[in-house]
C-alpha cells in the first residue's frame, strides 16, 4: 500500500513538473514572437485584430513545437548516451548478470553470463538457474535464496556451475534482493569464474592421475617420465623437471622444456671450489649449490616468503632477486640461470622418503603470477605421492634381490645335498647285495660308511639352516637398523599395498633399535598385512608406520583409518586361531605370533580404537638399548 502511495504522489509531481514545463515553454515562445514582430513593425506597436491574434496564437505554437522538437533531440541523444553506457557497464561487463524472479527463473542476463554458460543469450531467459548449476551443489544455492528471502541481507557463496555440454567450472556468486517498479521482488546475480579454485581443482586431478600412474607396476625412470609428462600437460608450464639424487649429485631424472645450454650448466647442483675441486660442508658432505640445492638440504626459513612451511621455495616474480643484496639473499649461492632465461614463476618442491629429501619437482613459467601458496601445498602433497612410490620401488627391488638369491640359495642347496644322497643310495644298493651274499663283515663296513654319511649331511642341513637356528636360540637383542626392517616388511606385503592403493607414511625416530630383526620384520609385516586386509570400502586407506622414544623405551606402532575394532574384541585379538571376521582370509595365528615374538624381547602390545568405522593402532614396545636379553622360547 505504501509504495502505491508513493507511485500517486510521484505521479502528482510529474504531473505537476509537466505543467510548470509547458507554461515556461510558452512563456519563451511568446518572447520569442514578439522579437519578430518587433522586428518587422521596425521596432514599433500596435493593436491586433481577431485574425492577428489568430496568427499570433499559430506562430507561438508552432514556435512552442520547435522548441519541443528541440528538447526531444536532446532528449533522445541522451537516452542514446545512457543505452550506450548500459551497453558498456552491463552487456560487455567482465562478469556475468542475472536478473531472476521470486522462483529463480532468469528474466534478464547479460552477454558474459551466455559466455560464461556457453550458451545463446536468449535462451538464458525464462529458464531456472538450476538448469545451470551442478546438481549436487544446486542445495547451495537454495539455502542462499532462502536466506535472502529470511534476511534481506545480501550473500555471497560458491557452486560448481555447469558448461552446456556437460564440463563444470566453479563460480562465485554474490547474489541480492531488490523490488521492479512493480513492486515485485527479483534477485540481482554477480557471477564470476573462480581461477584459484578452477587451478587448485586442476592441481588436485593432477595428484589423481599422478597416484595412478605411480600404481602401476613399472620401472623408476618409467614412472618418472609418465608423471612429468602428466605435470607438464596439467600445469602447461613452460619447462617441468623432477630431480632425483645419483651418488652425491642430484640431476633432471626427467625434464621437459628446459634449454640445451641450461641443462649443460643446471644439470649439477655440486659446488666447486675456485681451483675446480668439490666443496665438502663441515662433516665432509659434498656441498649442493643453488635455490634447487637449498631445498635438498631441508635449511628452508618457513617464515620467509619465499618458502613453506614444507620447504618448498616459490615466486610469482623471480626478476627483483636479481637485484637483492648478497646478505638479504634467501637462497644459497644463486645461479641465476632461470631468471636470465626469463622465467617469472618458480617453484621447487622437496620431494621426500624415509631416507630424507632425494629430490625436487621443479616449475618454471615465464608468465608472472602462477601460483598461489595453495597450489604450492597441492604440490607438495603430490611430492609425497612421488616419495612414498620411490619407497615403494626400492622396497620391491631389496624383495627382488632377496628373491634371487633365494633361488640361487635353493640351487645351492639342492647341489650340495644331491652328493651325500647318491652316495647314501648307492651303498643302500651295496648293503642289500651284500646281506643277500650273507657277508657279515662286509655288511658291518657297510653300516658304517652310511652312518657317517648321515652325519655329515645332517651337519649339512644343520648349516644350511642356520638363520632359523640362531633365531630360535640366540638370547642377545642386536643391533638393528628401524628402516631396514620397514623397508622388508613393506617390501613382503607390496603386492597387497599397491592392489588396494594403499597410501603408506613412515617415521623413523629413533633410527635404531635392539632385538632379532628377522623376527621384528615378521611383527611389523603381520601388523601392516591386518591393517590392508581390514581396511574395507576406505575411499583413501592410508597406513601410517614408524616408532618413538618415550620413557627410555622405543614405542613401535602401525596405524590405519580401516574398519576399526569393536571394543567387546579387544581382549580377543591376541589368542590363538581367533577370527573376528571369518570372511576375511587368514589363520588366526597372526596376531598371537606377534605377541609371542614381542614379549619375547621383553616388551608389552596393546590395541588402540575409537571403534568400527573409526580404524585402529596397535603399539608394541622394544628394547632401546644394547645389550638389552631376550626371552627363551
Amino acid at each position: 500500500m505504501t509504495k502505491k502511495k508513493n507511485n500517486s504522489s510521484s505521479s502528482v509531481a510529474i504531473a505537476s513538473n509537466a505543467d510548470d514545463a509547458g507554461k515556461t515553454l510558452r512563456q519563451k515562445a511568446l518572447k520569442t514572437l514578439l522579437r519578430r514582430h518587433a522586428d518587422e513593425d521596425g521596432g514599433g506597436g500596435g493593436s491586433m485584430d481577431e485574425t492577428k491574434q489568430l496568427i499570433h496564437e499559430l506562430e507561438v505554437h508552432q514556435i512552442e513545437l520547435e522548441m519541443q522538437n528541440k528538447d526531444l533531440r536532446r532528449t533522445h541523444e541522451e537516452l542514446d548516451a545512457e543505452r550506450a553506457r548500459y551497453f558498456d557497464l552491463y552487456d560487455l561487463a567482465p562478469v556475468g548478470y542475472f536478473t531472476l524472479n521470486g522462483n529463480g527463473v532468469i528474466l534478464e542476463a547479460n552477454l558474459m553470463a551466455a559466455t560464461l554458460l556457453g550458451v545463446e543469450r536468449g535462451s538464458l531467459v525464462k529458464q531456472p538457474l538450476t538448469r545451470f548449476i551442478f546438481p549436487e551443489d544446486q542445495d547451495i544455492f537454495y539455502r542462499y535464496h532462502k536466506k535472502i528471502f529470511k534476511t534481506g541481507a545480501p550473500q555471497a557463496y560458491e557452486l560448481r556451475m555447469v558448461i552446456k555440454g556437460g564440463a563444470q567450472f566453479w563460480a562465485h556468486l554474490a547474489s541480492t534482493a531488490v523490488q521492479d517498479n512493480d513492486g515485485a521482488s527479483v534477485f540481482r546475480i554477480v557471477l564470476s569464474d573462480n581461477p584459484e579454485r578452477k587451478q587448485a581443482e586442476t592441481y588436485r586431478e593432477l595428484g589423481r592421475e599422478v597416484l595412478q600412474i605411480l600404481n602401476k607396476k613399472e620401472n623408476r625412470d618409467d614412472l618418472i617420465q609418465r608423471v612429468l609428462a602428466a605435470m607438464k600437460a596439467r600445469t602447461a608450464f613452460d619447462a617441468v623437471g623432477i630431480r632425483l639424487q645419483a651418488g652425491d649429485d642430484f640431476p633432471y631424472c626427467a625434464q621437459q622444456g628446459f634449454p640445451k645450454d641450461f641443462l649443460q650448466t643446471e644439470n649439477t647442483l655440486i659446488a666447486h671450489a675456485a681451483d675446480g675441486g668439490l666443496c665438502r660442508d663441515k662433516d665432509g658432505k659434498v656441498s649442493l649449490e643453488c635455490t634447487c640445492g637449498l631445498i635438498i638440504s631441508g635449511k628452508t626459513d618457513p617464515a620467509h616468503p619465499f618458502f613453506t612451511r614444507g620447504g618448498s621455495f616459490w615466486t610469482n616474480c623471480s626478476f627483483p632477486l636479481l637485484d637483492l643484496p648478497s646478505d638479504q639473499d634467501p637462497r644459497l649461492h644463486p645461479r641465476n640461470q632461470c631468471i636470465l632465461q626469463g622465467y617469472a614463476s618458480v617453484a621447487l618442491v622437496p620431494i621426500r622418503s624415509s631416507d630424507g629429501i632425494v629430490g625436487l619437482i621443479q616449475l618454471n613459467d615465464r608468465r608472472k603470477g602462477c601460483f598461489t601458496l595453495n597450489t604450492v601445498e597441492l604440490l607438495e602433497e603430490i611430492s609425497s605421492y612421488i616419495g612414498e612410490a620411490l619407497m615403494r620401488i626400492r622396497a620391491e627391488d631389496l624383495l627382488q634381490r632377496k628373491n634371487d638369491e633365494l633361488i640361487r640359495f635353493n640351487y645351492a642347496v639342492s647341489h650340495d645335498l644331491k652328493s651325500p644322497l647318491v652316495t647314501i643310495k648307492t651303498f643302500i644298493g651295496y648293503l642289500e647285495s651284500d646281506m643277500a651274499k650273507a657277508d657279515t663283515e662286509r655288511v658291518a663296513q657297510d653300516f658304517s660308511f652310511i652312518n657317517t654319511a648321515a652325519i655329515k649331511m645332517n651337519d649339512l642341513l644343520e648349516e644350511l639352516l642356520g638363520l632359523s637356528r640362531i633365531g630360535r636360540t640366540t638370547n642377545l637383542a642386536v643391533e638393528v637398523s628401524l628402516q631396514d626392517i620397514m623397508l622388508e616388511a613393506l617390501a613382503l606385503v607390496a603386492g597387497r599395498i599397491a592392489q588396494r592403493s594403499v597410501r603408506v607414511q613412515v617415521t623413523k625416530e629413533p633410527k635404531l633399535l635392539y632385538g632379532d630383526r628377522v623376527r621384528l620384520v615378521e611383527v611389523f609385516q603381520n601388523l601392516i598385512d591386518n591393517a590392508v586386509k581390514f581396511m574395507g570400502d576406505q575411499s583413501e586407506p592410508m597406513i601410517e608406520i614408524g616408532a618413538e622414544t618415550k620413557n627410555g623405551e622405543a614405542v613401535c606402532f602401525v596405524r590405519d583409518n580401516g574398519l576399526g575394532i569393536d571394543p567387546r574384541h579387544k581382549d580377543k585379538l591376541f589368542g590363538l586361531f581367533e577370527k573376528l571376521n571369518p570372511k576375511i582370509e587368514g589363520t588366526g595365528l597372526g596376531l598371537a605370533l606377534v605377541k609371542r615374538i614381542v614379549e619375547v624381547h621383553g616388551g608389552r602390545i596393546w590395541v588402540e580404537s575409537e571403534g568400527l568405522g573409526k580404524g585402529s593402532c596397535f603399539w608394541f614396545t622394544l628394547p632401546n638399548k644394547q645389550g638389552s636379553k631376550l626371552m627363551a622360547v
